[in-house]
């Protein structure tokens, strides 16, 4: 037996795949990602105050996708 295939059998952790429903919110969160830098983007052309309220309603709706991701999918 190897050094390494001795230190896994001792120490080693089995971590669990990610599930088709983790991806779709992993990927839903990038989006909202994207959305967040466009809007940024825009504010810094066009003025801050007009995209001021999308910009908080983009960030709830992060916060409870992290939130759903961090619960397992669950809403709370």
């Amino acid at each position: 037996m190897t050094e390494y295939q001795r230190q896994m059998v001792l120490h080693g952790q089995v971590v669990e795949r990610v599930s088709a429903e983790q991806m779709e919110l992993y990927r839903q969160l990038a989006g909202m990602g994207n959305n967040m830098n466009q809007l940024a983007h825009q504010a810094n052309k066009y003025g801050y105050y007009k995209d001021a309220e999308m910009y908080h309603e983009n960030v709830m709706q992060v916060s409870n996708l992290i939130n759903k991701i961090i619960h397992d999918g669950k809403d709370n």
